[in-house]
């Protein structure tokens, strides 16, 4: 096989490419970065809140949980449910998570 020096340099840009993608992905991405946890103070509320997905709205009654959460497994076991078995036999419906990020 003759290679140019055209398809060399190729091949190191696109394997240099990848290592970088790669580290970034591992989430290297220096000194500056942060990871945060995100998984507690969240505010819940079961039903369709009207408003709520405004800043000013206010929660402040709302349960304060972690996450992750699954209302439904809170409700009764029903053999009507309307998921049925896929569901367990639980309760479906809407249920509003908020948490204020500064």
């Amino acid at each position: 096989m003759n290679y140019t020096i055209m398809q060399i340099k190729f091949f190191f840009i696109l394997a240099f490419s990848l290592i970088i993608q790669a580290q970034i992905n591992a989430g290297d991405l220096g000194e500056n970065s942060k990871r945060l946890l995100m998984n507690f103070d969240w505010k819940f509320q079961l039903g369709d809140v009207y408003d709520a997905e405004k800043i000013s709205f206010d929660d402040s009654d709302w349960r304060i949980l972690e996450l992750p959460h699954d209302w439904s497994i809170e409700g009764e076991i029903s053999k009507d449910a309307p998921a049925g078995g896929n569901g367990g036999y639980f309760p479906t419906g809407i249920g509003w998570y908020r948490k204020l990020l500064t």
